[in-house]
């Protein structure tokens, strides 16, 4: 958790990436992610930094979106 205090855009990119690939090839790891994201809100940017892939399922793109979005 510390590299979420003050993350440096390379560690943005790599936790991003990182799960685009789960994603992909675990689209049931989005309730998880989900829930992660509404109780640290600080995970937001982190989803912002998932990169778009076909391979991921169109409704868990969906919900990545939504979650890459600020809580208003």
């Amino acid at each position: 958790m510390a590299a979420l205090e003050d993350p440096t855009e390379e560690a943005l990119m790599f936790f991003g990436v990182t799960l685009s690939g789960l994603l992909r090839d675990h689209p049931d790891l989005i309730e998880v992610i989900a829930h992660d994201v509404a109780e640290t809100p600080k995970l937001t940017e982190v989803m912002s930094w998932v990169m778009e892939d076909e391979a991921i399922d169109p409704s868990v793109w969906a919900r990545i979106e939504s979650l890459s979005e600020p809580s208003k």
